[in-house]
């Protein structure tokens, strides 16, 4: 089975697990609304990769090149080469021995799709056994959708996007 097949296979409801933890954030003021948005788009991810057995958070025990580094920082995953940061990760996953690098949006790309043919370069230098990398973001429109699908088709199999929206289909086909 297909990671994304997986995945879809067993979907909590982005909505409701927003509004549930919104309540836990209700004295924040608007200036922190992007940040904390993020944050439980983020947390919901990692609920919802946590549900399978198969799926396996690495933490400590990821298997990169010698010539780089990381260090985990707050749950993200920074990457050093020559003790330079490189990028950053959301989170990292391992399934059927590959490793899949993962950033979570919470409503745009915001000029990650720039970055995109750099941090594939890099991923592909310090993984040995990579898969591709998952991006979940809310779909919310069938443009996004269709631009999702563009970018896809532009990198043939080494970046994917997850529908978090519970609104729009979640396959891309």
């Amino acid at each position: 089975m297909t990671l994304e097949k997986l995945l879809y296979s067993s979907k909590p409801n982005y909505i409701k697990f927003v509004k549930k933890e919104k309540k836990r954030y209700k004295f924040f003021n608007k200036g922190q609304f992007l940040e904390i948005k993020g944050k439980i788009a983020e947390k919901y991810v990692n609920y919802w990769l946590k549900n399978f057995s198969n799926i396996k958070f690495p933490k400590n025990n990821i298997e990169i090149n010698s010539s780089y580094s990381y260090n985990l920082k707050n749950n993200n995953y920074l990457f050093y080469k020559n003790n330079n940061l490189i990028f950053e990760l959301d989170n990292l996953i391992i399934y059927n021995k590959k490793y899949y690098p993962i950033e979570v949006k919470s409503g745009k790309l915001n000029g990650f799709s720039k970055k995109i043919p750099k941090i594939i370069k890099n991923v592909k230098n310090i993984f040995d056994n990579f898969g591709y990398m998952l991006v979940f973001i809310p779909f919310r429109t069938y443009d996004k959708k269709k631009q999702f699908k563009n970018i896809e088709k532009n990198y043939k199999n080494k970046i994917k996007f997850i529908n978090l929206d519970d609104k729009i289909k979640n396959n891309l086909k």
